[in-house]
């Protein structure tokens, strides 16, 4: 069986913090419609190349991307990409969620869902009054 034309080719990504160089030469093939994961240990840039996906590093001053990243034969980090209509296709799941991390469904302290340092009054789990 022949493997699958790649839904995103990246080609000779580079990407730099500044003057930091994070990124060097990266080539990778992802498959449509197959599952793609990205293993290594914390800090080697698994994250920053999902950032260069969805163009995230746009929103930092000093951050940016060279090379190719095609997907449906465009260039994603060409400038003249539309990055809202970008990040409505690829969007991005971050490892914590930070944004509600306490359920305020109840005034029962044991209904709580959060399981350290809550700031909701009614919860047992750990809310530190301050």
């Amino acid at each position: 069986m022949a493997a699958p034309a790649p839904r995103i080719a990246i080609r000779d990504l580079d990407f730099f913090y500044g003057e930091t160089h994070a990124l060097k030469g990266i080539s990778l093939d992802i498959p449509d419609r197959r599952i793609t994961g990205l293993i290594g240990p914390s800090g080697c840039g698994k994250s920053t190349l999902l950032r260069v996906l969805n163009r995230m590093y746009d929103l930092y001053p000093g951050q940016r991307a060279t090379g190719e990243v095609m997907m449906d034969g465009i260039n994603l980090i060409a400038s003249d990409i539309d990055v809202n209509e970008l990040r409505s296709r690829i969007g991005m799941v971050f490892q914590r969620p930070t944004p509600f991390p306490c359920r305020f469904t109840t005034t029962s302290p044991s209904a709580c869902a959060c399981t350290r340092n809550c700031r909701n009054p009614t919860c047992a789990n750990g809310w530190s009054g301050r």
